[in-house]
């Protein structure tokens, strides 16, 4: 499967620009290692042609019709998002880009690769080390076969002949499947099966171990040539790991359309015009709070509990110290009133949101039905909906602790009363309070017949938002840009295990360090912050596309020139000051972390604004991702 026009015109743009140039290799080492696999095998193999081609289809199907102008737009979701050509996408589009993960882009994709298939990247600014000549898989083994041939052997004898015709008789069998990328598993496989039917002693012959010490080489001829062509026109050549990421960007994109038409259907049922924002609107009446009476059933007995357990969690985690002295009664003590509520719920208004109802009592009337002060209780909108809406970042914590005690009461109500679509009565919710950047909770286990102690010590649910839509597509939009550091251009001499678990280390001894200026994570924010800090970050974008050493050297050179390591690091170490290249290793990493953050940060912003273009209908905010 080819990729679209559009693309191989950049491509061929590319190596032709590449072409005359004179410098080395550029080095990608793998990062984001794959680990997440049903089976043991490699999560490098690769994929058999029907799964492929499905895996190549989706891939093909987003950059199909993208106005790229730059090969570096298409390769790179980083300059994709900070481009003029993000404007130009529709609304599926959009949606296809945020649930991606590590799929679309190259720049991520790549490391997903088999060993033996060269990145489109690398093939194309490296044209000296891919053969730009189409050849067949048989005349690239008689060029790798003539470069082995021509260095001087220590033993001839006739079974040199015998070895390499179960070379070429292997290399026969594989080109006659046709199509297949070349690699070592699948040549390997074809030589040993040609062995196994000699039925002789030659794979333990001298010029045998000679040829197989020699395998690379003649190996390397068939790679960049046969390999480095598929590169070339599907992309990549589709792994285990791909498949992966295709299976989770597929899920992510079903997760997002589910939400929207749920978003649709209930702004429909909720009577909001398609065409503009959706505005509140609610009912109002008034429930007289009746006399005492003796056979109250077990819900009002409930919901009175319920009632006392939410002033205790007002007072100790709210902050709200005006309710402590009612902390002490009797759980049941509210009864009558919530006993009255109900019994006119079900009797004049049987269809209305009793969840609502009693979020509402117990949220907007607390201090009145603590001291049993209502004689008549009213139902109408809340007075404090707009500034529900403000992001948790831009209220105080006594506001926010206090809305998440609320959430948590609205929550308990939804587990009593279990309306007939949790969902709808959700969204309803999200309606009235105009909450939208907190989290539904996660239900606690309850023990059958026993006693009712509601508990407000929960769980958040990351993945239930009180607004669903919005969360879902602000959290998509955050995680579309890879921020962990198994991303981070890895150091030549270590491995990403190694570093992560030292630089944890530091990164704790450095928060211990009582005078903040001397942190090295502030550090290097002060120095972002300079013309200087804003040349490096300019730099730095160009260095993106040059290889691993490059960037290395770049980021090195800024942490010697500015002093940007840890303060009195050679404390965390047994036996001495670490060299001084081991030093670097970790600025390093929290410098470049900070250079992408940034980077991703505006990509975010213009995201947001493209996803409030689209969407801004569906909300009862009129900035629901904080741009204002």
């Amino acid at each position: 499967m080819e990729m679209p026009e559009t693309v191989q015109k950049l491509v061929r743009g590319i190596r032709e620009e590449n072409a005359n140039k004179a410098h080395g290799i550029t080095l990608h080492r793998r990062r984001g290692k794959e680990t997440r696999l049903e089976t043991a095998a490699s999560p490098y193999d690769l994929l058999d042609k029907e799964e492929a081609e499905n895996v190549l289809k989706g891939w093909n199907g987003f950059h199909d019709g993208i106005p790229y102008q730059t090969f570096q737009e298409f390769y790179s979701k980083d300059a994709f998002c900070l481009s003029t050509s993000l404007y130009e996408l529709g609304e599926e589009k959009l949606l296809d880009l945020i649930a991606d993960r590590s799929f679309l882009y190259l720049e991520y994709n790549q490391h997903m690769n088999n060993v033996d298939c060269p990145s489109l990247y690398d093939v194309c600014t490296n044209p000296e080390f891919y053969d730009r000549e189409e050849r067949t898989l048989e005349q690239c083994f008689e060029a790798g076969l003539e470069s082995c041939r021509r260095e001087n052997l220590s033993v001839i004898d006739p079974s040199e002949t015998r070895a390499i015709e179960i070379l070429e008789a292997a290399f026969q069998e594989i080109q006659k499947e046709g199509g297949r990328p070349i690699t070592h598993e699948v040549y390997g496989e074809a030589v040993w099966r040609r062995l196994d039917e000699t039925r002789d002693d030659l794979r333990r012959s001298d010029v045998f171990l000679w040829l197989r010490k020699r395998f690379s080489l003649l190996f390397a001829y068939c790679r960049m040539n046969i390999n480095a062509e598929l590169a070339l026109q599907q992309g990549f050549i589709p792994t285990k790991a791909h498949r992966n990421a295709y299976r989770e960007w597929k899920a992510h994109r079903e997760e997002l359309q589910k939400a929207l038409e749920r978003r649709r259907e209930y702004l429909r049922r909720y009577g909001a015009s398609p065409d503009e924002r959706p505005k509140l609107h609610v009912e109002s009446f008034v429930v007289p709070i009746q006399k005492e009476r003796t056979d109250y059933n077990d819900l009002e007995k409930k919901l009175s509990i319920l009632f006392h357990a939410y002033l205790k969690e007002a007072v100790t985690h709210a902050y709200q110290k005006k309710y402590a002295e009612y902390v002490g009664c009797d759980p049941t003590e509210w009864v009558r009133e919530t006993g009255s509520v109900l019994e006119y719920l079900d009797q004049s208004m049987p269809e209305a949101d009793k969840t609502l109802v009693f979020y509402h009592l117990f949220t907007s009337q607390t201090l009145k039905l603590a001291r049993h002060g209502l004689r008549s209780y009213r139902f109408g909108p809340p007075k404090e909906a707009e500034r529900a809406r403000l992001p948790i970042e831009s209220v105080s914590g006594v506001i926010s602790r206090r809305n998440i005690c609320n959430i948590k009461l609205y929550d308990h109500l939804l587990w009593l009363f279990q309306p007939k679509d949790p969902d709808y009565a959700k969204f309803c919710f999200y309606a009235f309070t105009g909450f939208q950047w907190y989290t539904h909770f996660v239900r606690p286990k309850q023990k059958d017949g026993g006693l009712y102690k509601p508990t407000f010590r929960l769980e958040p649910d990351r993945a239930d938002g009180v607004d669903e839509l919005g969360h879902l597509l602000r959290r998509n939009i955050f995680f579309s840009f890879s921020t962990k550091f198994k991303w981070l251009t890895p150091d030549v001499n270590n491995t990403p295990e190694w570093d992560a678990e030292t630089l944890v280390d530091l990164l704790l001894y450095d928060a211990n360090i009582k005078a903040s200026a001397f942190r090295l994570t502030n550090k290097i924010q002060r120095f972002l912050e300079t013309k200087e800090g804003q040349e490096v970050l300019e730099r730095f974008s160009i260095y993106r596309w040059r290889s691993d050493g490059e960037i290395v050297d770049l980021l090195d050179t800024v942490c010697k020139r500015e002093g940007l390591t840890f303060r009195g690091e050679e404390r965390m170490y047994e036996c001495g000051k670490p060299k001084s290249k081991k030093r670097l290793v970790y600025s390093r990493y929290l410098l470049e972390f900070q250079l992408k953050e940034q980077i991703h940060a505006e990509g975010r912003r213009r995201l947001y604004q493209l996803a409030q273009k689209y969407f801004g209908n569906l909300f009862f905010s009129d900035d629901p991702f904080a741009l204002g």
